[in-house]
């Protein structure tokens, strides 16, 4: 009878431990097709913003959701999801869209002009002989998205760059912000990363189309493509 009772609990463990997974496996489909009540749970960070994205009145829902990667510890999986609002005070999806495996603290915000704000970290450590030598370096990216002509478009965002070598060899500090409506960047570098003497100035920027999130990843630094004009 033991025996039994033995087999039996194991039985319902393996059975409750594959659900588990199986949950794990369908997260991202779960997010895609069902509504804010049917995410994935247990995992590391989950927010959610609102505000009036399409400008037809109602507040519409940004929801973003991170868990780790099984497969890497230095990686982890998020997705912020897109629902716009009805008048019923129920959510309609939009489109979701993955980030990139290596960003960190995803947060969304919505601006008091209805522009979506997404952030997230990137760290990239390459430290060795136990912590004596190599380098690290530490970006913070935003992204400013508008929606228009019935897609949301790039408008703007910033990156903050930290880099260091170790042992105390050297270190380098500077922040990005561009405005792709007026064409303008303004770039602030801290030499020797002494961030209470920025170097301030305002430059041109390349005019270009305003790119549909579709053409972006994010949580990448990928503003380096609107080169400075000279």
């Amino acid at each position: 009878m033991k025996k039994i009772i033995i087999l039996l609990l194991a039985a319902i463990f393996c059975g409750a431990f594959s659900e588990v997974s199986a949950q794990r496996g369908i997260a991202a489909k779960l997010f895609k097709d069902q509504g804010t009540t049917n995410l994935y749970l247990g995992t590391n960070k989950t927010e959610s913003a609102e505000g009036d994205l399409n400008k037809d009145g109602i507040k519409d829902l940004v929801i973003v959701e991170q868990f780790p990667d099984a497969s890497r510890t230095d990686k982890i999986a998020a997705f912020f999801a897109i629902y716009w609002g009805n008048a019923d005070g129920n959510y309609k999806l939009y489109k979701y869209f993955q980030v990139d495996s290596l960003a960190h603290n995803v947060s969304a915000s919505v601006t008091a002009k209805g522009v979506l704000r997404i952030a997230s970290d990137i760290f990239y450590d390459y430290i060795e002989d136990e912590g004596e030598s190599g380098f690290y370096e530490e970006y913070s990216l935003v992204y400013m998205l508008r929606y228009q002509e019935n897609e949301f478009r790039l408008i703007g965002g910033t990156t903050w760059y930290h880099w260091e070598r170790i042992p105390d060899l050297g270190c380098m500090i500077w922040h990005k912000s561009y405005n792709m409506l007026t064409n303008k960047a303004v770039i602030s570098n801290c030499p020797m990363c002494d961030t209470d003497h920025p170097e301030v100035s305002n430059v041109a920027i390349k005019k270009l189309p305003l790119m549909k999130i579709t053409d972006i990843t994010i949580g990448t630094p990928m503003f380096d493509q609107f080169d400075l004009d000279n």
